[in-house]
């Protein structure tokens, strides 16, 4: 059976089911990732509070990061390319492409 967290917004999930959905978190959590959150005053408390009360859990984490740096580097990388294609189908330029059949998209 895999390690599931116990706290946090994926409790009760595998790593594996975070790497695939949320890999920037399980970054976030070992400590590799910076982000808006992380250096605001409340993001570097919570850090802070996870690593006192689930420093075991942490460990695990860590462990898991260094293990599967690869597969976690691939959701990240497939996050992009949906992040990407959202971006592109709502872009201003869009409305000026036609369809095939002479409609407008």
């Amino acid at each position: 059976m895999s390690f599931c967290l116990d706290f946090g917004k994926h409790i009760d999930k595998t790593l594996d089911q975070i790497a695939e959905e949320d890999p920037e978190y399980l970054l976030w959590l070992d400590g590799s990732i910076v982000n808006k959150f992380s250096l605001s005053k409340n993001g570097r408390a919570m850090h802070q509070k996870l690593a006192v009360e689930h420093a075991d859990s942490l460990a695990v984490v860590k462990t898991y990061v260094q293990e599967h740096s690869s597969k976690i580097k691939h959701g990240l990388e497939a996050k992009k390319k949906v992040v990407e294609a959202r971006v592109l189908a709502s872009s201003p330029s869009r409305k000026y492409h036609y369809h095939p059949f002479g409609k407008r998209d």
